[in-house]
């Protein structure tokens, strides 16, 4: 997958308020993203802190977690090299199937097939209004022409048609392109989760973060006797993909169940004749989830 992929999601990640994770000291892509898995247990929200130590002939860097002496956490020291390994175990399991990223795909075509549709009535309607107000802005000339009403009545009416009218304007360019918007950035987070794992080795430490940021709202670190274990909780977008993945697979499932169970029955019956049963076609992406997601719709003034 190329790089170029992944670019197109970044005006996603510009609007994200990133509160604590600059790295005042040392760099380290992962500092502000990882969270103690320990202190979560316990109820606590607290971040892992990026550390270096020189000792031993070497500089040797880890994370510990930022509550550790405030509020004794067991969390010990984490080899730094160790946490990204399990990082990008999370990151590789975001992976999509082909059949997944093929029918999302068909989702979005359908949602913009829909909305357009279904614009183009409240498009005429905003014209219509758009007119009238054309008509009245004509009438109130005239009107001031012919000397029948107060000039500062007639500027009161025209400022007023005016603000109308650029009301309409915005609206009439603002809803079909943040469809449009909101559907590229879909494809674009799709193409991301085709090889994820491959992607994320691939790029600069410093766009790894980026991609991160991009699939996960916090990822949280635990210190399992078998090694470290990152448990992720998922943004809203990639959070509705995959439960749609898992809403398809299941629909599968049922699928298959229900054709034997008929085939059973048929040939208990003696019967050639059945009712042909097709996957549940109310699993799809909603128009509002293509493009209404919170953070891809373009900047409004």
């Amino acid at each position: 997958m190329p790089v170029e992929t992944y670019l197109a999601v970044q005006q996603i990640l510009d609007s994200r308020n990133r509160k604590g994770d600059r790295d005042q000291v040392h760099f380290h892509y992962l500092k502000g993203v990882l969270y103690c898995g320990a202190c979560d247990e316990e109820g606590r929200a607290s971040r892992l802190i990026h550390t270096q130590n020189t000792g031993n002939g070497g500089t040797y860097e880890y994370f510990v977690c930022s509550s550790k002496q405030r509020t004794g956490c067991t969390l010990g020291l984490l080899r730094v090299e160790d946490a990204e390994k399990a990082v990008l175990k999370a990151v590789r399991r975001e992976q999509f199937t082909s059949a997944t990223m093929a029918g999302i795909r068909e989702e979005v075509k359908r949602a913009l097939d829909d909305f357009q549709t279904s614009d183009r009535d409240a498009r005429a309607a905003l014209r219509a209004q758009q007119k009238a107000l054309e008509e009245q802005e004509t009438r109130l000339i005239d009107l001031a022409a012919e000397g029948q009403l107060p000039i500062t009545k007639i500027r009161e009416r025209l400022h007023l048609i005016t603000l109308q009218k650029a009301a309409i304007a915005e609206k009439l360019s603002r809803t079909e392109d943040r469809m449009q918007f909101g559907a590229e950035q879909v494809l674009a987070f799709v193409d991301l989760l085709e090889r994820p794992g491959e992607l994320y080795e691939r790029i600069p430490e410093s766009m790894r973060r980026d991609l991160l940021l991009a699939f996960f709202s916090k990822l949280r670190v635990y210190d399992d006797p078998e090694g470290l274990r990152v448990e992720s909780e998922r943004t809203e977008i990639n959070d509705t993909l995959h439960a749609w993945q898992a809403q398809q697979r299941q629909a599968a499932t049922d699928h298959v169940a229900d054709k034997k169970k008929r085939a059973s029955r048929i040939s208990a019956e003696g019967s050639l004749t059945s009712t042909s049963t097709g996957l549940n076609e109310s699993n799809g992406l909603s128009n509002s989830i293509m493009v209404g997601m919170t953070g891809f719709e373009p900047a409004t003034p």
